[in-house]
């Protein structure tokens, strides 16, 4: 053997000693019914978070201000689902069934967030608050 074909003998035992990578699993199918189910948690996470902060509006402001990270990564992967019709309109009609209880989870939050109304503070994390 030459010397030459040293490094191809060595690459060709390294290749076959490592193996190929296995191929990547596919991706999991989108499931409508929980991303809904995760709306609504955070739905339910914001109301609480306003509830506890109706009594202390500069720790309601500093509240809602941790809360919107967590919020963002919803909100955004709901605009690129809204991207899909098919994926949106799943998810339109998952969200059906939480329709009673946000109604009333909208409504505690106006009211408790009434409490704070005048706060700069609480005014400017409402101004910031990630939509859609």
């Amino acid at each position: 053997m030459s010397a030459r074909s040293l490094p191809s003998l060595a690459l060709a035992l390294w290749l076959g000693a490592c193996g190929s990578k296995p191929a990547p699993e596919p991706p999991k199918p989108f499931d409508a019914a929980a991303f809904a189910a995760r709306v609504h948690g955070d739905l339910v996470d914001l109301a609480a978070v306003v509830a506890r902060g109706t009594t202390n509006c500069p720790q309601l402001a500093a509240d809602l201000q941790a809360y919107w990270p967590r919020l963002q990564i919803t909100m955004d992967e709901a605009a690129r689902i809204g991207k899909d019709r098919d994926l949106a309109q799943q998810v339109t009609t998952e969200l059906t069934k939480y329709n009673e209880r946000a109604g009333q989870l909208q409504e505690a939050i106006s009211v408790d967030l009434a409490a704070c109304r005048d706060d700069a503070g609480v005014r400017e994390a409402i101004r910031t608050m990630p939509t859609l």
